[in-house]
């Protein structure tokens, strides 16, 4: 929680708020109201050191970020 979402390419998309738990995945509801499922496909890197999860392009509307 808190930590910074950003795209590859570097979009910033917002700070995860809560980790919702799913049937298939968990899904990372972000601050700026975006949602992303915590799954490989999507989750590219998770540092913890830096704060930071990067995700692959495509998984966020350009409009909701």
């Amino acid at each position: 929680m808190g930590l910074a979402v950003e795209e590859q390419g570097g979009r910033r998309l917002g700070h995860v708020r809560e980790v919702v738990p799913g049937a298939a995945n968990d899904v990372l509801e972000l601050d700026s109201g975006v949602a992303l499922p915590f799954a490989e496909s999507c989750v590219l890197d998770v540092d913890l050191k830096g704060r930071c999860i990067l995700v692959a392009t495509g998984f966020a509307d350009p409009e909701e970020a």
